[in-house]
């Protein structure tokens, strides 16, 4: 892959999904999984809440700057997209000396949570278009892993947490996010939906590790 000019030779594995699907369990699992099978594996997480560009989405998250689900996708999307900005340099020297880069969360998520702020479908894929747009210097992941979970099971998961933000709060902002990750792994051969459910319960979390290994495997190993 050619980066503004940086040759990476890392294959990128992105793990998405709605909040308290898991992904950062996940991301762990696979990390670990590869490594035993002698490959050199890096990870990441975004955001980066313990930098500067970080801490400025925790203050959009918690409603510093007005309801974050009201406040302009456009506008909003900044703040990520500022956090993987910075974080440039790292992923880049990552993706040089690694086989798999593996990231928790990345450019995709502010694509979905963004546009589900528009209720019009119409109006929604020309936000997406221009979030993309603005993303585009962030290198694409070589492959998406969308973690699929019904919101009545991840509502309870968050429930478990001290502390969930205006944008877990909003069920049907959350349910039009699912809709823009769908639609996202329909438009895109590179990502692999995986559904976390079983017989109408969840799956374990070595069970949905499997699934995803298996894609993972499938997609750049077999």
């Amino acid at each position: 892959m050619n980066c503004n000019g940086d040759i990476i030779t890392a294959k990128i594995i992105c793990i998405e999904g709605s909040d308290g699907t898991g992904k950062a369990t996940q991301a762990k699992k696979l990390v670990e999984h590869l490594k035993k099978d002698g490959y050199v594996v890096s990870t990441m997480s975004f955001p980066r809440y313990d930098t500067p560009t970080g801490k400025k989405i925790l203050e959009y998250l918690d409603g510093k700057f007005g309801n974050p689900v009201k406040m302009d996708p456009l506008k909003a999307a900044v703040f990520y997209y500022n956090d993987r900005k910075a974080a440039l340099p790292e992923i880049k020297a990552l993706s040089k000396s690694s086989d798999f880069l593996i990231l928790d969360r990345y450019k995709y998520s502010n694509f979905a949570y963004q546009s589900a702020k528009i209720k019009d479908e119409n109006k929604r894929l020309e936000i997406l278009k221009r979030l993309q747009d603005l993303e585009k210097d962030i290198p694409e992941a070589d492959l998406v892993i969308l973690l699929k979970v019904p919101i009545e099971i991840t509502q309870k998961m968050l429930e478990k947490e001290k502390k969930k933000d205006m944008h877990e709060n909003d069920i049907e902002f959350l349910k039009r996010t699912n809709e823009i990750y769908d639609y996202l792994c329909k438009e895109n051969k590179n990502w692999i939906a995986i559904d976390c459910m079983k017989d109408k319960k969840l799956m374990s979390i070595e069970e949905i590790h499997e699934k995803v290994y298996e894609a993972v495997k499938k997609f750049f190993i077999n």
